[in-house]
C-alpha cells in the first residue's frame, strides 16, 4: 500500500515537473538522485516514468504556415535544378573534349594531309582541262585544234600537188617520232614496274603505293596507246595519198592523227605528276599539279605568228 502510494506521488510530481520544464525551457537543472540512496520505484517502472516525461517534455512540432511550406518547396526545387544543371554541364562539357579530341586526333592523322593534298592536285588538272574543253567547243582557238586544221591543210596541199614522195617523207619522220615515244614511254614504266612491285610485296603501305602506281601506269599505258594510234593512222595515210586522188577521208585521218599525238604527249606529262605523287607524297603532288598547270598554259596557247613564213611553236 505505501509502495502504490509512493509511485503515486512520484508519477504526479514527475509530471509536473516535465511540465515545468518543458514551458521554462530547461532552464532548471535536474536534480540527481545520490548513488547510496535506494530507488523508489522499480527499473520497469523507472522507464515507463521516463517515457511518460519524455511524451509531455517534447510536444510536437507546429504546423508550418502556408508561406513556410512554399518557401521550402521553392528551395528544394532551386537546389534540385542547380544539381540538374550542374550534371548536364558537366556532362556537355566532358563529350565536347571527347568529340574534340577525337578531332584533333582525326587531323593529326597521317593520312589526312596527303589525302586532302592528292584531291586538291586531281582538281587543279581536271579543272584546268575542263576549261581547256569549253574553250575549244566554244570556237576559242588553241594549240591542238590549230594543229589539227595544219594538218588538214597539209593533206589538202598534198593531194592539189601531188608531191607523193614529199608527202611519204613527212609521214614517216612523224610516224618514227610516235614509235619512239611510245617505246620510251613503255620503257619507263617497265623500270617503274621492276622498283615499285617488291615495295607492294613488302606490305608497307600497300594499298596507297598501289592507288599511285595504278594512276602512274594507267597513264603511260594510255600515252603509248595514243602514240602508236597516231603512227597507225599516219602509215593508212601514206596508202591513202595515191589512190583516193578527190576524197577528203585523208584530212580527217590527219586530223585524228594529230589529235593522238597531242593526248599521247599529255598523258606522258600527266603521268610525270602521278609519278611524283609516288615519290614524294601528296604535297608533292600538289607542287607538280600547279607546275603543270602552268606548263600547260604555256604550250596550249595558239602559236605567234612572227612573219609571214616563220611560226613560233612552244614545245
Amino acid at each position: 500500500m505505501m509502495r502504490a502510494t509512493a509511485a503515486l506521488v512520484l508519477t504526479f510530481s514527475a509530471t509536473c515537473f516535465g511540465a515545468h520544464v518543458a514551458i521554462a525551457g530547461f532552464h532548471q537543472p535536474l536534480h540527481v538522485v545520490p548513488r547510496n540512496r535506494k530507488p523508489i520505484v522499480s527499473s520497469r517502472q523507472a522507464v515507463r516514468l521516463h517515457s511518460s516525461v519524455r511524451s509531455v517534455a517534447s510536444p510536437p512540432a507546429p504546423p508550418l504556415n502556408v508561406l513556410e511550406r512554399f518557401t521550402k518547396s521553392v528551395n528544394t526545387g532551386a537546389e534540385t535544378v542547380s544539381n540538374y544543371v550542374e550534371v548536364g554541364w558537366n556532362k556537355a562539357v566532358s563529350r565536347a573534349a571527347v568529340i574534340g579530341g577525337s578531332t584533333v586526333h582525326q587531323l593529326a592523322h597521317p593520312w589526312v594531309v596527303p589525302t586532302v593534298t592528292a584531291m586538291l592536285a586531281f582538281g587543279v588538272l581536271a579543272s584546268y582541262h575542263y576549261k581547256l574543253y569549253k574553250q575549244e567547243t566554244s570556237g576559242v582557238s588553241t594549240w591542238r585544234s590549230t594543229q589539227a586544221n595544219t594538218r588538214v591543210e597539209w593533206a589538202k596541199h598534198v593531194r592539189d600537188t601531188e608531191n607523193w614522195i614529199y608527202a611519204t617523207q613527212t609521214l614517216r619522220n612523224a610516224i618514227t617520232a610516235n614509235a619512239f615515244l611510245a617505246t620510251t614511254v613503255l620503257s619507263l614504266l617497265t623500270v617503274i614496274t621492276g622498283k615499285i612491285v617488291p615495295m607492294i610485296k613488302d606490305g608497307v603501305g600497300r594499298r596507297t603505293i598501289t592507288l599511285q602506281f595504278v594512276f602512274v601506269s594507267f597513264s603511260m599505258l594510255l600515252s603509248a596507246y595514243e602514240f602508236l594510234q597516231s603512227a597507225r593512222l599516219m602509215t593508212h595515210a601514206g596508202f591513202m595519198f595515191p589512190v583516193t586522188k578527190n576524197s577528203t577521208k585523208v584530212d580527217s585521218i590527219m586530223r585524228k592523227s594529230q589529235n593522238g599525238q597531242w593526248l599521247g604527249l599529255r598523258w606522258l606529262y600527266l603521268s610525270l605528276g602521278f609519278l611524283s605523287w609516288l615519290v614524294g607524297g601528296g604535297m608533292v603532288f600538289l607542287l607538280s599539279a600547279l607546275l603543270l598547270t602552268s606548263f600547260f598554259r604555256q604550250i596550249d596557247r595558239v602559236p605567234s605568228i612572227i612573219d609571214e613564213d616563220t611560226v613560233h611553236v612552244i614545245i
